[in-house]
């Protein structure tokens, strides 16, 4: 195990130690902060009684459905951004300067415009995932050296050469992270959105039990939310260890981090 492993192991460990001593420390804490062993029996209670299941594949069909009309705009836009000087000075400041704002202050016009239903929470995940995918795509274009095009041009490479031999392999570790980084944002939005307005969905459900007072039950969801959350980011991440194309994008995204 490598020493950052180790650093990690810890780090948790002590987390789960302090959130028990703070639950049993008086009668008043152990209501807000249970004990965590209390919160692990009530959420493998929640996936062996079944009841959590509808409203995770709800909230799977909203992210899905955002992350893949965000991502899809977003590339687009980020492709053309990117290849296009011109453009790309005139709108990637707009783009930077609205990517950081929270996307749950837009949530009404969505709510206006889309109805108090499934598409306006798909409008807040594909916004949430619109941002960091046009970004990652631009940036990506302008990984491609004009010297690697010319070289190829002179080898007889044609279009649809230049896109698969050298625009792709540039392209695609800047992609990957921002796919990584959309998903992740995504599902944020829609959690976010579901505790506003809805009546399924996993944010839905947490709101519930935070309206009744049922705190080991949200924390169950929650911690059911986060696990969920590491197992698609180790996916990705096992994915991205076994595609050479991809290996660059982990240097990337720890470059940023």
């Amino acid at each position: 195990m490598k020493r950052q492993s180790y650093i990690q192991v810890t780090i948790v460990a002590g987390f789960v130690l302090l959130w028990t001593l703070v639950s049993v420390s008086g009668i008043w804490f152990e209501r807000l902060f249970p004990s965590p062993w209390l919160v692990l029996i009530e959420a493998i209670k929640h996936l062996r009684e079944g009841a959590i299941y509808p409203h995770f594949f709800y909230s799977a069909y909203e992210v899905l459905w955002g992350f893949l009309i965000g991502a899809g705009l977003g590339v687009a836009l980020g492709l053309l951004l990117g290849s296009r000087r011109a453009l790309g000075e005139i709108f990637e400041p707009l783009v930077l300067a609205l990517a950081p704002v929270p996307k749950i202050i837009i949530y009404p016009i969505f709510l206006w415009s889309l109805g108090i239903g499934i598409y306006s929470r798909v409008g807040m995940g594909a916004a949430s995932t619109f941002f960091p995918m046009v970004i990652y795509a631009a940036v990506s274009v302008r990984q491609v050296r004009p010297i690697h095009l010319e070289a190829a041009r002179l080898l007889g490479a044609h279009r649809w050469n230049l896109w698969t031999r050298v625009y792709m392999p540039a392209m695609l570790p800047y992609l990957w992270v921002g796919l990584r980084l959309g998903i992740a944002i995504s599902i944020v939005g829609i959690l976010l959105s579901e505790t506003k307005m809805s009546q399924k969905g996993l944010g839905f459900l947490i709101i519930e039990y935070y309206t009744h007072f049922q705190i080991t039950e949200m924390y169950a969801v929650l911690l059911l939310v986060f696990a969920l959350a590491i197992g698609i980011n180790s996916f990705l991440s096992w994915v991205q260890g076994r595609i050479p194309a991809l290996r660059h994008g982990r240097q990337i995204r720890e470059g940023i981090f």
